[in-house]
């Protein structure tokens, strides 16, 4: 079971690792904006909590890899 976990830890470094580079050559498509998005000024604290999804996004994947017990994040079926 360790090495189980292990393997999905890996798996999950190897992706994040990748997924900001990835993202930075990708900007030469097609970026999404409306006429609207240019009246809206940039406001420098809401970069925070901006950031710390950045953290968040990172740091939960790993936390649920090593933390996580087998079988506590199955998917489940909803009724709708």
């Amino acid at each position: 079971m360790a090495r189980r976990r292990l393997l999905w830890l890996a798996i999950i470094l190897i992706v994040l690792a990748l997924y900001f580079p990835v993202n930075r050559l990708a900007h030469s498509g097609v970026q999404l904006s409306l006429p609207i998005d240019k009246l809206i000024p940039l406001y420098p604290p809401a970069v925070v909590p901006y950031l710390l999804g950045d953290i968040l996004f990172i740091v939960f994947p790993i936390w649920a890899a090593l933390r996580v017990k087998p079988g506590e994040l199955k998917p489940t079926q909803f009724p709708y």
